[in-house]
Formats: C-alpha cells, structure tokens, sequence
C-alpha cells in the first residue's frame, strides 16, 4: 500500500464517515467504511462503477460538485437526503482533488452522515425564526402601546433604553442617556416623585409604578407611567428593569372625563339652586294667596258670590301649587335624590281616604267611583303613604279627567301573603276614551299628552303620568298600561311590602275643616321678612287661640329673645342679613330650650338634610294648610 492510501485507511479508522475513491471520469476505484452498514450494498459492487450507475438520480448532484471542482481547483460540497424517504437521514458529500506524480489525479469523496448536525441546524434556524417573530410582534406591541424598556445599573449609573423610549422622548437615539440626563427630563416636582420611588425600592427591595410629567427633548410635555423592579446581586439591587408607557391620551381621557363630571356636578348644582329659588319665590306669594283664601274661607259669610269666587281663588291656587311640585318631584326623581320613607300604615284607611277625595269629583261628572279590595289584604304594610298616594292621586285625577261616561275603579288583589312580606295588585280602570296602542308608550313621557281628534285636547303640564312612573320606580315595581279607544284604560302596578305590627289605634282630636280646637297656650315668635306671610301665620294662629309676636328678620328675632322667653320660634330660611340657618343655629345653642320649626317655601330634599344635620326635625312648608299647622304644633308641644 502507498503512503496516499496509508494516510486515507488512518483517515477512515479516524472517522465513522464513508471515503470513496473516483477518477477524473467519476468511477469508483475504492471505498473505505468503518462501518460498512452504512453502505446500501457491498463495498466490492461499488467498484469500476460510475456514480451514476450507483447513485442514480442523486449521482447527478455528485456530478455537478465534481465538474466545479474540476474546473476550479476548490473543495466542493453537496447535502442530500437519504436515497430511502421513509429514513429521516440527511448527508454531506464533501469533494477534494489529489493530485500524484505516479498516476492520474485523484477525487476523494467524504461522505458524512449530518442528520443530527442539521437537525440541530434546523432547529437553530427555527428557534431564530421565531425568536424574530417574538421581537417583532413585541416592537409592533410596543409601538401600538406607546411603551418601551429600560434598564439602570446602580455601579456604572449607565441607562439602558429600547428605541420605543427614543420615540416617547422625542431624542435622537445616538445620544448617550445615563443618570446625569434622565433627571433632566423632568420638573422639580415630577423629578422629586421619581427619585423618591427608585430611593424606596432600593431601600426595600420592592417594585415601583408611578405617573409622572415628561418633558420630551423637543420640550413638549406628556404623562408616562414608569414601573421598574429591583434585580438582586448578591443581597444588593444591582439593576432596576422595567417599563415607560406614553399615558398622555388616557390621561387627558382622564382629565376631560374628569372636567366633563365637575362641569356636570356643577350644572347639577346650579339646576338645583334655580329650582329651589324659583320654588322659593313662587311659593312665597303662593303661601300668601291660599292662607288668605284658606281664612277667607273659613270665615263665615253669607253672600254666595264672595263663596265662590274664594273656592275659585283656593281651587287655582292649589292646582298652581301642584303644578310646582310636579317640577319638583320631576327634578329629585331624575337626579334619583327620592327615597321611601316607609311607615306602619292602613293600606285599606289609605285608599279609602284617597277614594273620598275624588269621589266629589266623579258626582260631578255623573260617573260611578268603585273601590274593590279582597279580605286578604295585611292590616299593616310598611308603607311610603305620601308617594303612593301621589301615585294613586295621579291616576285617578287622569282617569276621571278622561272619562265622560260611565265608571272609574281602584282594585286591590292580594297575589302573595306570607309570614313577613304581602305582594298587593293594584288597578285603576276606566270607560272613558281609552288610548291606541301605538300611543302607550307616550303617554308616559314627560310634557306630552296624547291628542286625539276625538277629544278635546285636556288641561294639564304634562308631568303626571311621567311622574307616576318615576314613583312606581320607586317601589321597585313597572306600570303597565292596557287600553283600547272608546272602550277605556287600565293602569296597573304590583308592588312587594314588608308586614308591620299591627297599628294600635291612637286618639286624635277630631278637628273639623273650620272649627279647631284651642292650642295649649305657649310663648310664639315668627321670624319672616314678608309682611304678608306674618300677616296670614299670625291670623291663622288666633284661630287656633295663640297670640304670637312676629319680627321681621333675624337681628329683631335675637332682641326679643333676650327680652323674653319663647317656647317656639317660627323661623323663615331665607332672609336678608341673618338667614334662618344661622339664626336656628343661635337658638339652639343660646336657648336649647326653645324648639325650632323651620316655616319655608324650600322645600327641596337638599334643604331638608342640612336641616337634620343641624338637628331640627321640624318643618312647615309654605303655603301651608290649617290642619298640618295644627298638627305640627301639637306635635311639637307633645314633645317639648
């Protein structure tokens, strides 16, 4: 054996690779294998034979390397799958002339088996593939959310930036940015905030998140929230890493939505306070025209033309009154300051008593009034008496308005009574002109009634049917409407209450409409800055027996309270110089004795929570009936 084929049998113990000998021509003239399982056939059958005689269609990759090598000089190489596809083998055939002073040139071939190589490769490859997708998906997060990284290494001081925080910085991002020009970018106060956070993670050992003001490079100013964590070194912070998000649009989001709120909260509060003027002033002169009314008519008077134009006076006077309070409950419903205010009640008494009201208003209108109840319904419900009068007020004063002919109902059905709560059924019906279908939801909208060509188009604001859905609201019930024309309306609502003790029956002092008993004497001060309405409390008071002495505003009010001892002091919210707030402050706490009754024309729920902070309980609101004066003050009198 020559020294060449010595060196090439060295090589093949060296190597698990197959070594093939070819002429110039590409014939085989030798094989070298370690292994010879690695061959598909016998060394021998490969000899004399040309590469495409043994390799078929793959033998004209071979081919090509050798006719480059040929004709360059250089090494050639070539990877090829394995001639078996059900084999996942892969191999390297790498070429080499050698040339020999004694014979022809040489080609040695190498065959190497590569598959763990590439599949390494691959997977290289792959994992790179996707680690670019990985960066890119997170540039493109990055650049939609307007946040980048950053990196601070408490040894060197340098600042590591992602681009994205080039951007949000508005800086060239050649430039160097370390500890010394962070701080830069932001105000003292903002500058103060951040070194504050980074001092407390650092000390503790903790994460930060903080908004802050930036001032960009090209001085423009933005909101940046900054997070960062602490990374431990052995037991020291070593780095601080985390993110810088653009906040800006979500913080003017914020502040708009903020600015939106206090302009609405404002706007809120000046509605209120124009309600409550405006109740205030037409209340005022309202409380003077139905008290003069009110003791016109209870005073005895044969002639019948000043009779009835005084019922005219008190029945305009009340319908405008009611028309303000329809505003009123109109405006705590839509800002939802209406709350029940439930009580042990006669749910039976209560509608009998609304039933009384009206039924002089169905004789005259020749209609039938009905009430029908069944002998399940509780004796005693907690019940909001005044809403759910209004409620049941509402709808009868529409169905008599709206019924020519024929009949109104209220029907009460029992649907559940157990042990703590009963579910009450109640419906108003009527014959009267009845409303389309397509017109049901309308008729609940506020200032609208519905116009029909067959009937006259009704007196009315509008308001009530609107309000009546807001209080039902208010039960935690719906209204439901069932109506067809010319065959009448029905208006129905269920409402859940809670069973109360039993009521026991209390004496009350029968006092007719015209002939009230005499008060318990007792010391009386009004303070009101009207003449008229002092004229109308004060004669209304001696016809309850009380001589009382009036002052026309708060300083006049202190002067004869030190002159004299008051049981009750009647005082006037608003008034010029001292207003009825500080002056019931001063009685209170100068003369704790002396009960305070509030006598206003505000009667909004604002006005009546500033008034139980203060800790008075009672309130006669302007204009005022006999009756609930002659209450209040037994009440108050029974306390004192």
């Amino acid at each position: 054996m020559d020294n060449d084929a010595h060196n090439l049998q060295s090589l093949v113990e060296a190597l698990d690779d197959v070594i093939l000998e070819l002429t110039e021509q590409s014939v085989i003239k030798r094989v070298w294998t370690k292994d010879k399982s690695k061959l598909f056939m016998p060394p021998e059958f490969f000899i004399n034979k040309s590469i495409p005689e043994v390799f078929g269609k793959f033998g004209d990759i071979f081919i090509d390397c050798i006719v480059r090598l040929l004709s360059t000089g250089e090494r050639q190489q070539c990877i090829y799958p394995d001639f078996d596809p059900t084999k996942s083998l892969w191999y390297c055939a790498k070429f080499q002339k050698i040339d020999s002073i004694n014979t022809d040139a040489r080609i040695i071939c190498i065959i190497e088996d590569i598959t763990a190589k590439k599949e390494m490769t691959d997977q290289l490859e792959k994992n790179s593939l996707e680690l670019k997708r990985i960066n890119n998906l997170l540039e493109i997060g990055h650049q939609i959310s307007k946040m980048g990284g950053w990196e601070y290494d408490t040894i060197s001081k340098e600042v590591f930036l992602t681009n994205q925080i080039y951007e949000i910085n508005e800086s060239d991002p050649h430039i160097v940015i370390n500890s010394i020009n962070v701080p830069q970018s932001f105000d003292k106060e903002n500058k103060t905030k951040l070194l504050k956070a980074l001092k407390n993670s650092l000390d503790k050992n903790i994460a930060f998140d903080i908004e802050l003001e930036l001032i960009t490079a090209k001085r423009n100013k933005k909101w940046v929230r900054i997070s960062g964590v602490p990374i431990m070194e052995n037991n020291n912070v070593r780095l601080f890493r985390g993110i810088l998000k653009d906040i800006t649009d979500i913080k003017n989001n914020q502040l708009e939505l903020i600015e939106a709120k206090n302009l609405a909260e404002q706007i809120a509060r000046k509605r209120t306070e124009t309600l409550s003027i405006m109740s205030h002033e037409i209340r005022t002169p309202l409380n003077a025209i139905i008290g003069i009314s009110n003791l016109l008519d209870q005073a005895t008077s044969s002639n019948k033309d000043i009779k009835e134009y005084v019922d005219h006076l008190r029945y305009s006077s009340n319908h405008l009154l009611g028309l303000i309070n329809d505003i009123l409950d109109l405006e705590k419903i839509e800002s939802k300051k209406m709350q029940l205010n439930e009580a042990p009640t006669n749910l039976i008494s209560l509608i009998n008593n609304v039933y009384k009201q009206f039924l002089p208003f169905a004789k005259n209108k020749s209609l039938a009034l009905n009430f029908h109840h069944d002998y399940k319904t509780p004796e005693s419900l907690m019940i909001d008496d005044l809403r759910l009068t209004r409620i049941l007020n509402n709808l009868l004063a529409n169905a008599i308005k709206f019924t020519e002919k024929g009949e109104v109902s209220i029907t009460l059905k029992t649907l559940v009574d157990q042990d703590d709560h009963a579910s009450i059924l109640f419906k108003i019906s009527d014959t009267g002109i009845g409303i389309p279908e397509h017109l049901h939801n309308l008729v609940f909208d506020k200032f609208h009634q519905v116009h029909q060509d067959s009937h006259r188009q009704q007196e009315g604001s509008g308001l009530g049917l609107n309000i009546t859905k807001g209080l039902v609201r208010l039960f935690k019930s719906e209204i439901r409407l069932i109506s067809k024309p010319s065959i009448g309306s029905i208006f129905e609502f269920q409402i859940d209450f809670k069973k109360a003790l039993p009521i026991l029956k209390e004496k009350k002092s029968n006092a007719f409409e015209f002939d009230f008993p005499a008060l318990p004497d007792f010391k009386l001060l009004i303070v009101d800055d009207n003449p008229t309405n002092l004229l109308v409390a004060t004669r209304q008071l001696s016809r309850f027996g009380i001589n009382a002495n009036k002052a026309d505003n708060g300083y006049t009010a202190i002067e004869f309270l030190k002159k004299e001892k008051f049981d009750v002091v009647l005082v006037d919210l608003h008034m010029p110089g001292m207003d009825g707030y500080q002056l019931s402050k001063y009685i209170q706490e100068t003369y704790p004795e002396t009960k305070v009754i509030i006598f206003t024309a505000d009667v909004l729920e604002e006005v009546r929570l500033r008034l139980k902070e203060m800790g008075i309980l009672y309130i006669l609101s302007k204009p005022f009936k006999p009756e609930e004066m002659f209450e209040l003050f037994l009440e108050v009198l029974e306390v004192k």
